[in-house]
């Protein structure tokens, strides 16, 4: 139970600063400090602890006054807030040395004191580990990507192997234009090498391109395989009062 001169403390240091806002006119920090003083006065008249307590903390930060910080300090152990009470009672301490309530509010510190090492210990988290990656499936994409990519290199062999034939047809040909003494003979001869020409042509372009184009899609199917069995995030939950609050943990 809250005893009443600490009340009536509280109470009396809150109005001598209310007091100052009539004549305010929110064109400073120390304006607007005591406007929010203000708003902490009605808030902690309406027993609207929290609110006072933060509007008193606000004009803290305004206008770091002792006394704001003392209601303050009121304001959250009447409030219940054990912890924040304490240390702004400290922090006032600290402050103001001399204060005449030095010895109420020392009580007071020990008496939050008390009550925050009675709080529970936060619950541990529990850390859900994540599914296991998808190991067979990366590992049949890696074996894919190779394969095609194998068929393509022996694509890539066939491409090469056409251009000397293409080669070795041009070099027969023009040994035989250059013997002279046409004939039937050297015409049909001739006419073979052209055609073997052609089908080495035909084995370069098809060699290359689609032996080329398969060793580029097979390499990608091993990078994507590789990738596949990528870190996923981990769910965490933390337990509160009211069931557990889920939470996603990865790494980046």
């Amino acid at each position: 139970m809250i005893a009443p001169s600490s009340r009536r403390l509280a109470v009396m240091l809150v109005l001598g600063l209310a007091a100052r806002v009539g004549g305010a006119h929110a064109d400073t920090p120390q304006d607007r400090a005591v406007a929010l003083v203000a708003e902490a006065t009605a808030a902690y008249q309406g027993k609207d602890f929290a609110r006072a307590a933060e509007r008193f903390a606000a004009a803290y930060r305004l206008d770091p006054q002792p006394t704001y910080l003392f209601n303050q300090a009121q304001a959250h152990r009447l409030g219940g807030q054990c912890v924040p009470a304490r240390d702004s009672y400290q922090l006032f301490l600290e402050r103001e040395p001399t204060s005449e309530h030095r010895v109420e509010i020392e009580g007071w510190i020990a008496e939050q004191q008390r009550c925050a090492l009675a709080l529970p210990e936060p619950e541990p988290l529990i850390t859900i580990p994540p599914p296991a990656p998808p190991l067979r499936q990366g590992r049949s994409q890696r074996l894919v990507g190779l394969s095609i990519a194998g068929l393509g290199l022996v694509g890539v062999g066939i491409g090469c192997w056409g251009v000397t034939r293409i080669g070795a047809a041009e070099d027969d040909l023009a040994a035989l234009y250059a013997a002279g003494g046409w004939g039937p003979a050297q015409t049909a001869a001739a006419a073979e090498l052209e055609s073997q020409g052609r089908r080495g042509q035909t084995m370069t372009w098809l060699g290359l391109g689609v032996g080329g184009a398969a060793v580029i899609t097979g390499s990608v199917l091993y990078v994507l395989g590789r990738r596949s069995v990528a870190d996923r995030p981990a769910l965490v939950l933390v337990p509160t009062a009211g069931g557990a609050l889920a939470m996603v943990a990865s790494q980046f």
